[in-house]
């Protein structure tokens, strides 16, 4: 079933302000509200009054601080950011508290897909705007997510990802992709066939479950082949 979410709320505690700006920006961007805290103590006294869908903690005393919030029985997902990419490093984050880490340097997208999938899979709710048997899609960012990983769309990819979203399983005609994506008039011949075909190369890199078919003397239809997908578990 497609869903429309609520915008989540994510407390964000990193003491760098340019990284803090970065991610504040991008997560803001996405339809998600954020609060930023500097340090462990602004941090608690955010969490006192208020209630947070996952933190992301990057302080350079992360691991003390996670342990901390732990202690005083703090149940959000925390998504952990560290600096080194030591097996030691990342079990020793996991197994004082943390749900998932990242290690820097990293990108927006993958930070933004490490959220979609923790929340996901510790309340089963997700950060994003359409969902649809495991593929996710953010508007406002033109990110398509499916099984762990990310695509960046361009923004007519996008427009028609959306429009098959919104039908899902059932046929798009050409004239209707036409008249969303350029206007009445505007396409030249074969313009939504030149997308499709752009499109369906791009969530290749995704999934070979995720399926644009084209519906002969109508236009294409988006599935999500479970067989296939069930097959592959």
């Amino acid at each position: 079933m497609l869903k429309e979410k609520e915008a989540m709320r994510i407390l964000l505690v990193e003491d760098e302000p340019l990284t803090a700006r970065m991610i504040n920006n991008g997560l803001t961007t996405n339809g998600i509200e954020v609060d930023w805290s500097e340090d462990r103590e602004q941090a608690i006294s955010f969490l006192s009054y208020d209630h947070y869908d996952a933190i992301i903690l990057a302080l350079k005393s992360g691991l003390t601080v996670l342990k901390i919030l732990r202690q005083q029985g703090v149940k959000a997902p925390i998504l952990l950011l560290i600096h080194r990419n030591t097996i030691q490093d990342r079990l020793t984050a996991l197994e004082n508290g943390a749900d998932d880490v990242l290690v820097r340097p990293f990108s927006f997208e993958e930070l933004l897909a490490r959220l979609n999938a923790l929340t996901r899979r510790v309340s089963g709710s997700w950060i994003g705007n359409y969902e649809y048997n495991g593929l996710s899609y953010v508007p406002k960012a033109r990110i398509l997510s499916f099984g762990g990983k990310c695509i960046r769309l361009s923004k007519k990819e996008g427009q028609l990802i959306e429009l098959l979203l919104k039908h899902r399983e059932r046929a798009v005609a050409r004239e209707t992709i036409l008249n969303h994506i350029w206007g009445p008039g505007e396409a030249v011949p074969n313009s939504a066939d030149a997308l499709v075909k752009q499109l369906r190369q791009k969530v290749a890199c995704l999934s070979r479950v995720i399926l644009i078919s084209t519906v002969r003397g109508v236009g294409y239809r988006l599935n999500i082949n479970n067989q296939e997908k069930a097959d592959q578990s």
